[in-house]
């Protein structure tokens, strides 16, 4: 990269180059930092009452894999802004993922599945703790039916294979990189964060159907929407000053 301060008319060079290449980059820390801290606040709401609601969590596994990527990119080309823009988002992407993917284990093990019997729908009871004193519950010399429904329990969230596959993809990348591209890991990890940046701010696209027929657009995070404006135009900027 070329560094370069863009001429302003009636702005001296010194005054430019300390917008550009200082104010600039450290309001971009900022901003992204409140950018992927931004959904915290609802994803507390949403533990307290134990429902996800409208929230769209499926921004937050493609977060990981954005911050992941800009630190590499800032680790190659020694741009400790970049750096400190994206160690936060990293973290925080991680207990978002978390928080996310309990909700929907939740969910998902409330709802008991149905099992066939005999040609027959019936649904699964989950199992309930028994009072030991109780003469219902079945002594260990009493026969027990063996083709009862087993309770349900998934290992895995849709939100966790989301993480996974980011945090797959991205390992496989940094790995590889420096044995396919050698002497280009910057310019090659720099053109994949990009096209994972794209993915992240249109995640939240990822419900406009839903949105479009139902009239309703709680399940796009406006608070992320906002900050993701702010947060790219001082990256622009900063963008131009290093060409």
């Amino acid at each position: 990269m070329t560094a370069s301060t863009p001429n302003i008319p009636g702005v001296s060079e010194e005054l430019a180059y300390v917008f550009f290449h200082l104010i600039c980059p450290c309001m971009g820390c900022l901003v992204a930092t409140a950018t992927f801290a931004a959904p915290i606040a609802d994803l507390r709401v949403a533990l307290l009452r134990q429902s996800l609601g409208d929230l769209n969590p499926r921004p937050w596994a493609i977060m990981t894999g954005n911050c992941l990527g800009w630190c590499a990119y800032a680790y190659y080309i020694h741009n400790p802004f970049i750096l400190a823009s994206n160690i936060p988002g990293l973290i925080l992407s991680m207990w978002l993922n978390t928080g996310a993917a309990k909700l929907e284990y939740r969910q998902m093990t409330a709802i008991p599945p149905t099992t066939t019997v005999g040609g027959r729908h019936r649904p699964t009871v989950l199992l309930q703790p028994h009072d030991p004193n109780d003469d219902d519950v079945p002594r260990e010399s009493e026969s027990i039916d063996c083709a009862a429904p087993i309770p349900f329990s998934p290992v895995f969230t849709p939100q966790e294979i989301w993480w996974l596959r980011v945090l797959i993809m991205w390992s496989v990348t940094l790995v590889g990189v420096g044995w396919v591209f050698p002497g280009h890991q910057a310019a090659t990890v720099g053109i994949l964060v990009n096209l994972n940046l794209i993915f992240f701010y249109a995640a939240p696209l990822q419900t406009i159907r839903q949105v479009i027929q139902s009239g309703n657009s709680n399940s796009i995070h406006a608070p992320t929407m906002i900050m993701v404006c702010a947060n790219a135009s001082f990256w622009f900027l900063y963008g131009i000053a290093l060409g």
